[in-house]
């Protein structure tokens, strides 16, 4: 599992950060990091989030953040936004507050992209139609993903400082596909057979091309912001 390969980089080299991504087209998006950070695929959703979070940990690391995309919910946002929320707001109402200097870091490293602080909500599984993205926005959220809640929750549990650092790929106005967490495996690749099936049916062709350019937008923002935070430095200054 990559997140075993990831606690045994934490062994040998000792970093004091360690950066979880659950996807392989996230993992893509991070250059060349400094000798304080760990870069842990997790594969998808909170418990494998959870375990990977738990184990660098384990291993050493002093500190989590939370980097990949996100879907979306808030009327106002829209595809390719930087996301730096302030705090990770679960389903069952908990909150973890990003560590506040760690923000403050953040947000001036990248005053520029004009990135959005508010919330981000913590769901359970892939929030795909519009419906159910205006249902989540009612909670103050700006956008969704699976993985930050169980990054945030083990932080806590560890009394260690975390930060998160996403993309906003899929918009409040776009419907996902209703298999789409089929295209990606337990290791967070790409299923391509999946996708490939996906997209040979008609219905599809409008949905995955929007998709495309949407993610496009967010990988050009989670590129960036990688490329601007790359050492671990102004964390810990």
């Amino acid at each position: 599992m990559l997140a075993e390969a990831g606690e045994a980089r934490f062994r040998e080299h000792r970093p004091r950060v360690a950066v979880i991504v659950a996807l392989g087209v996230e993992r893509a998006c991070v250059g060349r990091m400094g000798p304080g950070v760990a870069l842990v695929q997790s594969g998808p959703g909170e418990a494998r989030a959870a375990d990977a979070a738990s184990a660098a940990l384990a291993a050493g690391a002093q500190a989590l953040v939370s980097f990949g995309l996100a879907g979306g919910v808030a009327a106002d946002v829209r595809p390719g936004r930087l996301l730096l929320p302030r705090e990770v707001v679960t389903q069952d109402a908990r909150r973890f507050t990003v560590e506040p200097r760690w923000h403050q870091r953040l947000a001036a490293a990248l005053a520029s992209t004009g990135a959005d602080d508010r919330p981000l909500l913590a769901a359970a599984d892939v929030i795909a139609g519009t419906d159910e993205k205006r249902r989540a926005a009612t909670l103050g959220a700006a956008a969704v993903d699976l993985e930050s809640g169980a990054i945030a929750a083990e932080a806590a549990r560890a009394g260690v400082p975390f930060a998160v650092i996403r993309a906003v790929a899929d918009g409040p106005g776009d419907e996902l596909p209703v298999d789409v967490s089929a295209w990606v495996g337990a290791d967070g690749e790409t299923r391509l057979v999946r996708v490939l099936a996906a997209a040979a049916r008609p219905r599809n062709w409008g949905p995955l091309l929007t998709l495309a350019r949407r993610y496009r937008a967010a990988r050009r923002s989670l590129e960036a912001a990688a490329r601007r935070v790359a050492r671990e430095d102004f964390l810990f200054a």
